[in-house]
């Protein structure tokens, strides 16, 4: 929630997510030296966004790093240092949770701890949106449904075809 504006889609924001977080460990000597510049990396050369027994940390203290880590770099060292550490796939992700930070990325998290999931589905629903929504799935089971069941009369009438064009 805290990184989605930065993305067109759901499933573009959370590739973006899953190779930043795959890269908080360094996969190259680069990206090693660039970690290391920032103290992102302990006195025993591990990433610093793992604690030592090799968890990664909660996502708050990662932001927390990241804040601190990239927060007084100008923004064109901010960006050549997050193309070395993170890729361009991950980078979007990386700049979202610097800014959100470690106070920014918890007070999403107990913002979404509070909010009840059964009233916020009623709500959706309850609106002509809400309505079409349901509707329209009702229909595309009915389709699916449909579709099934004559397969095997159409699959034997295209064969029938391709029989009488031989």
């Amino acid at each position: 929630a805290g990184i989605s504006p930065l993305f067109k889609s759901g499933s573009d924001a959370g590739t973006s997510l899953k190779t930043m977080l795959m890269r908080l460990n360094p996969q190259t000597d680069k990206a090693a030296e660039a970690m290391e510049s920032l103290g992102l990396l302990t006195a025993e050369g591990t990433s610093a966004f793992f604690d030592a027994q090799g968890n990664m940390k909660d996502m708050n203290e990662v932001a927390g790093l990241m804040e601190m880590a990239f927060g007084d770099l100008s923004e064109q060292q901010r960006l050549s240092t997050m193309q070395t550490i993170f890729g361009s796939d991950a980078m979007r992700a990386a700049v979202g949770l610097m800014e959100l930070g470690e106070e920014g990325f918890q007070s999403l998290s107990d913002t979404m701890g509070q909010t009840d999931e059964m009233a916020a589905a009623a709500t959706r629903r309850d609106n002509v949106a809400g309505a079409m929504e349901i509707f329209e799935g009702i229909v595309d089971t009915a389709k699916l449904s449909l579709g099934q069941s004559l397969l095997p009369v159409i699959r034997m009438f295209v064969d029938w075809l391709i029989v009488l064009a031989d």
